[in-house]
């Protein structure tokens, strides 16, 4: 897995010119770096996580911290990933996509 930390990421850019939403995003995603890469490694069944294209593993890491927060519903997070990565992604991933997410909303989510 890329050791890319997005609140780097965001830091860098300054997160004074990005939605509070998304600074919130990141910054979960970053306090929950390793847990989330590692629920990305466990479901990646055909393809070896450290091989992942960087676009794939943000858009999995930002929909994972969205799920486990659950304010919005499984589907909603889910459909907007898959959307996310119609437009900046593989046309291949998206099954992808969809299939990790929701095995893990199947798996975490679901039994909360």
């Amino acid at each position: 897995m890329k050791n890319l930390l997005p609140i780097e990421i965001a830091q860098a850019i300054g997160t004074e010119s990005l939605d509070p939403l998304t600074v919130a995003i990141v910054r979960g995603v970053s306090d929950e770096f390793n847990s989330i890469n590692e629920m990305i490694s466990d479901h990646s069944v055909r393809w070896e996580s450290s091989r992942l294209p960087i676009v794939e593993i943000c858009i999995l890491q930002c929909a994972i911290f969205e799920l486990l927060g659950g304010e919005n519903s499984v589907g909603t997070v889910i459909n907007e990933a898959v959307e996310l990565t119609k437009h900046l992604a593989l046309p291949e991933s998206t099954n992808y996509i969809n299939g990790i997410l929701s095995a893990i909303a199947k798996e975490y989510v679901n039994n909360q």
